[in-house]
């Protein structure tokens, strides 16, 4: 297990338990600067994980580029020329130019 797994699977722990992070650190061997330390890389990793899933939950739709070459009566369903996926997810897809 890595150190930073270990570390905050002992934050979960302390966060379960009805100890302060003095007394909480006392059983543990760690430092309270190291404690804190890994603490707010905790809590910067959760909010960034919450963002993300915020992004997620937005109000970003698919577009079903179907309808729109069927309405300008294109003689063919253009190719993608690029897709780009971003790591929350996000697809943008740029397709050739639409021969009416």
């Amino acid at each position: 297990m890595k150190l930073e797994e270990k570390m905050f699977l002992t934050i979960e722990d302390w966060k379960k338990s009805a100890l302060n992070k003095v007394h909480f650190v006392k059983n543990t061997g760690i430092t309270i600067h190291k404690f804190n330390y890994w603490i707010d890389k905790y809590s910067l990793l959760k909010t960034l994980e919450n963002k993300v899933k915020s992004i997620e939950k937005s109000q970003f739709q698919e577009i079903n580029y179907h309808y729109f070459f069927e309405n300008l009566e294109c003689k063919t369903i253009p190719k993608k020329v690029l897709e780009l996926e971003t790591l929350s997810g996000l697809k943008i897809t740029i397709f050739e130019q639409c021969l009416v």
